[in-house]
């Protein structure tokens, strides 16, 4: 019997750690949030002001940036019958739960509460929340001792909510609520049933983060309890709940001033029996709350901080969390072990199992110590345990300096030096140390990088325990596939010396292995296959007993793994579908078989499958689509697993069409161009000019054909060539096009001049400038119906020609009117040059002295009163230098001579008169085709350098007499300075006029 008792025990302890480690990636490091409901009549109302703040609840959790809720726990409970759970994480299905529960019986008061939480404890993930609603004590409040035990395993919170007690406050099967609060961190809040909503609005605040407790204290009536509270640099905001009557509660941050109200406190319920503050966002530094009540009541500070701590117990030194357990080994003075196993016989009826173990030296009661081992390790006077602290966070400014162990009331029983040993993982150790009897509470102590005093305390109470029979936590199904490494794993918990080894049936898979503490053990298949599929069973040993759990191993066939490319396709009709599907199957594949689906047929296609290696199979198909193949194609394959399949969405459109219903167009320049386009199953339409210019988009989508008319205004060159109607449908896109000419009509210009004078026996060339499309027809004509012929005609651009007439050998017959006719379809134009044609002329020579020139000569006399010119010319030079003094030297007198201030001579001004005649006889034929009548030479001009220059003066150009006095006097002295000579040279250079100076230079 009792060892039945303990695999059942052992049996359902696997099973809740099965189901833990299934859920262990994706809620690791979360929380439930559990509610046990009472069900029974009398909480009617209650169950109404559940039903309206869950959703409440439950909205705040799934919005929370923290996510720390993962899942919605519900279990019913009254007397007899506790549950089912639901566990969910939707809030749909829980509001669907909690409308279905139908509240009715009652009138025995106590219920099955504990059952209830016990049965929440096992469905929940560990550090949970968990609330009981009821108005009534425990009736099975016998089995607190095995309720505690998973409390401390799970490190959940449990809080009663109780609108009733049935008056037995002084009974155990109220008492047992106050012992599952003190050692869960929880507390007993008493509220009128019309306030349970209210009680709501603080179960939402759990939910908003993770909560760290800071402090627990029960006090009672009446004290003015005073107690610091270290706030560090991770704390968000700090929550007091005072549960007693009518209770207090003050607050006074760092800097000693009293906090009354907002913003920086905020009081969220106020109950005759409940107070509960919040102080938001509290700067670092040390606080302190002064709380009271008119009877015993508890204290709960929390806060809100991703840092805490996990904690483990051995009775060796431990070298990581693994070797650690949740408890530590209680001390015994007797050499008799006594302890006593609960297990479930049933559903609902534990039994419980005593079994005693007496230690003498000639019976050693685990085969994992010798027997000197056995009396130093389990006998009470050495029951030391070393505790492991691991930070949950890793924070490296973060430092722990000791432990502390508390009462459950929260006061201090003695102190533990920390010492850090994983600074990585944040882990601490202490020396060794013989815990308490009772349940006590762990808190650190440290300091945060501004070396603000850092503090928490311990989710749940500790109790310390005798040896039990060891816990083991195996996962419950392992699946693998073909030749695959699985390696079972094994963690075995246990305070005393163990022993464990995987098995398969009766054959033992490994030797044991042996540990002084808790371990892991292993056992590797290295190359999985069908033969080794099964049940294997992990069993260890203890001074306290035997356990065992269970692993399946299976092995892993999935139905065929089909893939199909492409993925879903669009199409146009015409185009080519080319399936390709393949297959991978670990066993025999039964079939396979290829499918379509369409609007008018459903058929299975003809299809042969390939293997290409093991395991993997290749089909494919091309088809040509149309309207009739859109719908789904589909590959399906099927093994003794199961059949799979892929399938893909065609879709066949109809291809889009363009058309313009002429392919060429001709229009007058500056005329009006009028275009249609026809378009079917077309999305989008685009007219293109020439220049490829977009000129109109539109878009055609809903309809199947559509006609768009395009009206060009004032058509010029550039818009002649090739229009383009463009239809669009997705990718595709087709064209037509229409090439339009826009025709000029002949505009004819003169190239030159359009009077010419010609010579008689030369040639010219008359040319005539024709802007015209399409290409001009040109005819020359003389005298308005005499044909000439075809002109010769050059095409100069696109619509540019140059047309030329030759006449080779000028005569009378040639003057007259000559007419360049350009024609094309759009009309004619024409040019009129006009010839006259004359002898060629005789060159004459200029008189060299007549009348004319004479007259000239006289009129100037006349104007000075001389009688001739070069006299006058004489006097006017000696009157302005000549010498008084025969002696002076003349060259002194004619510095600076200016021959603009006296007559030219007649030579001189004989060869301007020839200049002037020269010039004005070409004015007066200027109209002639040879306008030069005479002889440049021989009227006023040189050819030099093959360009005319000015005939000054022919021989001197001096007075003999003063060319006399120059030259004798030059040589009389022709010692002068250098002076006299650069002053000439500086006047001649100095002069201006041009004229005057090549005389004064022939001077």
């Amino acid at each position: 019997m009792q060892t039945c008792a303990l695999i059942v025990l052992s049996t359902l302890l696997m099973v809740y750690c099965d189901t833990l480690q299934e859920r262990h990636d994706t809620d690791y490091g979360k929380s439930s949030l559990v509610f046990v409901f009472d069900v029974t009549g009398s909480m009617y109302n209650d169950l109404e002001q559940l039903r309206e703040g869950a959703e409440m609840i439950m909205d705040t959790a799934l919005e929370s940036e923290t996510n720390v809720i993962s899942n919605f726990v519900f279990v019913p409970f009254h007397d007899p019958k506790v549950g089912p759970a639901t566990v969910t994480r939707s809030k749909e299905v829980f509001k669907a739960t909690l409308d279905g529960v139908s509240v009715r019986g009652g009138g025995d008061c106590p219920e099955r509460s504990l059952t209830g939480i016990q049965l929440a404890l096992n469905v929940s993930l560990p550090r949970s929340y968990i609330y009981v609603l009821t108005d009534a004590t425990a009736a099975d409040h016998a089995i607190v001792s095995d309720v505690l035990d998973q409390i401390q395993r799970k490190q959940s919170q449990v809080v009663f909510l109780l609108t009733g007690h049935c008056n037995d406050t002084d009974k155990p099967s109220y008492k047992v609520y106050q012992q599952v609060a003190g050692a869960s961190s929880g507390q007993i809040f008493n509220l009128n049933k019309t306030n349970v909503h209210k009680m709501l609005e603080f179960v939402k605040s759990s939910v908003t983060g993770r909560l760290v407790n800071l402090g627990t204290v029960v006090n009672p009536a009446g004290t003015h309890y005073t107690q610091p509270i270290p706030v560090d640099s991770t704390l968000g905001e700090v929550t007091v709940s005072v549960s007693g009557s009518k209770p207090r509660i003050k607050v006074v941050d760092p800097s000693g001033e009293h906090i009354k109200g907002p913003p920086k406190l905020i009081t969220t319920l106020d109950l005759s029996e409940i107070m509960v503050v919040k102080v938001l966002q509290p700067e670092p530094g040390n606080w302190t709350i002064t709380v009271g009540s008119e009877d015993d009541y508890s204290v709960r500070v929390v806060g809100l901080s991703d840092l805490t701590f996990q904690h483990g117990f051995s009775k060796h030194k431990p070298k990581s969390m693994v070797e650690t357990s949740y408890r530590p080994l209680q001390a015994n003075q007797q050499d008799r072990l006594t302890f006593t196993v609960t297990a479930a016989a049933g559903r609902d009826a534990p039994v419980r199992v005593q079994r005693t173990w007496y230690l003498k030296r000639d019976r050693i009661p685990c085969p994992c110590m010798s027997e000197q081992d056995s009396l130093q390790r389990v006998r009470g006077g050495s029951a030391h345990n070393y505790m492991m602290i691991k930070l949950t966070k890793v924070n490296r400014s973060v430092k722990l300096k000791f432990a502390e162990i508390l009462t459950i009331k929260g006061k201090s029983l003695f102190e533990l030096l920390l010492s850090e040993i994983d600074s990585r993982n944040g882990i601490y150790l202490t020396d060794a140390f013989i815990p308490p009897d009772n349940f006590f509470y762990i808190a650190i102590n440290g300091h945060d990088e501004n070396n603000q005093e850092l503090r928490r305390i311990g989710a749940t109470a500790v109790e310390a325990k005798l040896p039990s029979v060891p816990y083991l936590t195996v996962q419950k199904q392992i699946a693998g596939r073909l030749h695959e490494r699985v390696t079972l794993r094994c963690i075995v918990e246990s305070l005393v010396p163990v022993s464990a080894q995987w098995t398969m049936g009766t054959k033992r898979l490994q030797s044991p292995s042996y540990s002084v503490q808790s371990s892991v053990t292993e056992y590797v298949i290295e190359d999985l296959t069908e033969d080794q599929t099964g049940s294997y069973r992990c069993i260890a040993q203890n001074i306290a007993g035997f356990s065992k759990a269970f692993t399946a191993v299976s092995l892993i066939v999935d139905p065929p793994i089909v893939t199909m490319e492409p993925n879903n396709m669009i199409l146009f009709s015409g185009e080519n579908l080319n399936i390709v599907c393949t297959v991978y199957s670990e066993a025999q594949l039964y079939s396979f078989y290829f499918k379509f689906a369409g609007v008018h047929m459903n058929k299975v296609l003809d299809a042969t499958l390939q293997a290409v290696s093991d395991g993997y199979y290749y089909f494919n198909k091309t088809i040509q689509v149309n309207e009739k193949n859109n719908g789904f194609y589909s590959c399906h394959a099927a093994n003794k697993a199961g059949e799979n399949y892929k399938k893909i969405s065609v879709t066949v459109l109809s291809r889009p069409v363009a058309q313009i219903h002429s392919d060429s167009l001709n229009v007058k320049s500056n005329g009006n161009i009028t275009l249609l386009c026809h378009t079917e199953n077309a999305e989008n339409l685009q007219w293109v000019a020439p220049n490829n210019t977009v000129v109109l988009n539109l878009k055609t989508t809903g309809s199947d054909t559509y006609d768009s008319v395009l009206n060009v205004r004032n058509a010029s060159d550039t818009d002649d060539g090739e229009w383009k109607c463009i239809a669009r449908k997705r990718s595709l896109k087709v064209s037509s096009t229409v090439t339009v000419v826009v025709t000029i009509k002949p505009v004819v210009t003169a190239e030159g001049l359009r009077s010419y004078t010609l010579y008689y026996g030369t040639h010219h060339t008359l040319k005539c400038m024709v802007k015209a499309k399409p290409a001009p027809k040109v005819v020359w004509t003389h005298m308005e119906d005499t044909l000439e012929g075809i002109g010769v005609l050059d095409k100069v651009d696109s619509h540019h020609y140059v047309s030329s007439k030759l006449i080779p050998n000028v005569t009378e017959s040639v003057e007259g009117k000559h007419k360049c006719l350009a024609t094309n379809t759009d009309g004619s134009n024409e040019e009129i040059f006009f010839i006259k044609v004359v002898k060629n002329m005789t060159v004459l020579q200029a008189p060299k002295s007549d009348d004319k020139i004479e007259t000239v000569q006289e009129f100037t006399c006349l104007m000075y009163g001389i009688p001739k010119v070069n006299e006058g010319r004489f006097i006017m030079f000696n009157k302005m230098y000549g010498s008084k003094n025969t002696n002076e030297k003349f060259i002194k007198n004619i510095k600076g001579f200016d021959s603009t201030h006296i007559l030219p001579c007649w030579e001189s001004l004989k060869q301007k008169i020839l200049r002037t005649i020269y010039v004005n006889s070409m004015w007066l034929n200027a109209t002639e085709p040879n306008c030069i009548q005479f002889s440049a030479e021989n009227n006023g001009w040189l050819i030099f350098d093959g360009s005319l220059k000015p005939t000054w003066f022919l021989g001197n150009a001096t007075p003999l007499e003063v060319e006399n006095i120059i030259l004798g006097d030059s040589q009389d002295n022709s010692a002068d300075n250098e002076e006299d000579s650069d002053v000439c040279s500086d006047e001649v250079d100095s002069s201006d006029d041009s004229e005057s100076s090549l005389e004064y230079d022939y001077e």
